[in-house]
């Protein structure tokens, strides 16, 4: 995919530059190689996962910090897993209701190949969990998450133009709002989750609650502050292992707007 099919390969490293100035060209050529590497492990798990079964995941997954989630899932508010294109992203989506024992709703964008779209839909739900495209999401989330239920989603694609800008990796870029609006309507925590790939075939997921109970201020300014927390925790995670994240994303796709409020 790399050498021979490359696909936003001139996105991946300018992204690349973008985030590890201070890195040699050739530092970010082996991230960027790696990455399109994960990305093609992620594609075939996908793909794969039709076959999974509680007994596989039991077996094959192990969860680091256990605590972590049973002390938010204790709390009973609902539960907002944010996750992002990090690792092997597509078997998060069946660890995570696993071992919280419930099932998720799913937050997904809508493929634009209908047949393409029922079928990657049937195998993301065949195990329980209920997919409701980025359209409806809002009121659907807000549904789930005041009947104590918990959301699966994606927070780190380019969000809108006039989207909310916070920084990452040093520079602003447009992210999505509605993570931190969840959080804000409804009282429920925020968990990151990612899903690592180990050299043994098995995976492990490590689990990293948010703590938002300093946070004060009007619902905007809230908004503004539990995006920048989550965002902040994706860009530490990448940091670690910046080879496991999608550099092709055009994550600063739109030019930062003076007059928006610093963060």
């Amino acid at each position: 995919m790399f050498y021979c099919l490359p696909i936003r390969k001139k996105v991946t490293l300018n992204n690349l530059r973008l985030a590890f100035p201070e890195k040699t060209e050739e530092e970010r050529l082996r991230i960027a190689h790696a990455s399109y590497k994960n990305l093609l492990c992620s594609l075939l798990e996908g793909l794969w996962s039709v076959q999974l079964t509680q007994d596989i995941i039991g077996r094959t997954v192990t969860l680091e910090n256990a605590d972590v989630l049973e002390r938010v899932l204790a709390e009973n508010k609902g539960i907002i897993v944010i996750g992002g294109h990090y690792g092997s992203w597509e078997m998060m989506a069946f660890a995570v209701p696993f071992f919280a024992r419930r099932l998720f709703t799913i937050i997904a964008q809508r493929q634009r190949n209908p047949y393409v779209d029922k079928y990657v839909t049937d195998i993301r739900t065949h195990l329980g969990s209920k997919i409701v495209v980025m359209e409806r999401a809002p009121r659907e989330v807000l549904r789930v998450l005041r009947e104590k239920g918990g959301v699966i989603l994606l927070a780190d694609q380019s969000g809108a133009q006039d989207g909310l800008f916070v920084k990452f990796f040093g520079h602003y870029a447009s992210t999505h709002k509605g993570p931190a609006i969840f959080s804000v309507r409804t009282g429920a925590p925020m968990l990151m989750a990612y899903l690592h790939r180990n050299a043994n075939g098995s995976f492990s997921i490590e689990c990293d609650a948010l703590d938002t109970s300093g946070i004060t201020g009007t619902d905007e300014e809230k908004v503004r502050a539990f995006t920048e927390l989550h965002v902040d925790a994706l860009e530490r995670q990448i940091r670690k292992h910046p080879e496991r994240w999608l550099w092709m994303h055009k994550r600063w796709k739109h030019p930062y707007r003076t007059t928006e409020a610093a963060v």
